[in-house]
């Protein structure tokens, strides 16, 4: 049996979301994308978040080989 983990990734963004790269931040992991969705307004609210010198700052949760992904932005 396959365990897949879902990993939360924050990503810093111009204004219009479209340019965006990883912040340097822990990715933590967790056993369902439902599990990793509802961490994702708490990690928007984390200092490597707040502190990001970008307008616009975003969270992922994705699965291994560009499965399934949930996007929350935060706009300053």
């Amino acid at each position: 049996m396959t365990t897949t983990l879902f990993a939360l990734v924050l990503f810093g963004c111009a204004d219009d979301g479209q340019a965006c790269v990883r912040l340097h931040a822990p990715a933590p992991t967790f056993a369902t994308m439902s599990a990793c969705e509802g961490q994702l307004e708490a990690a928007l609210q984390s200092d490597v978040s707040l502190r990001a010198d970008y307008p616009l700052v975003t969270g992922r949760c994705l699965a291994p080989q560009g499965g399934r992904r949930a996007l929350a932005p935060r706009r300053r």
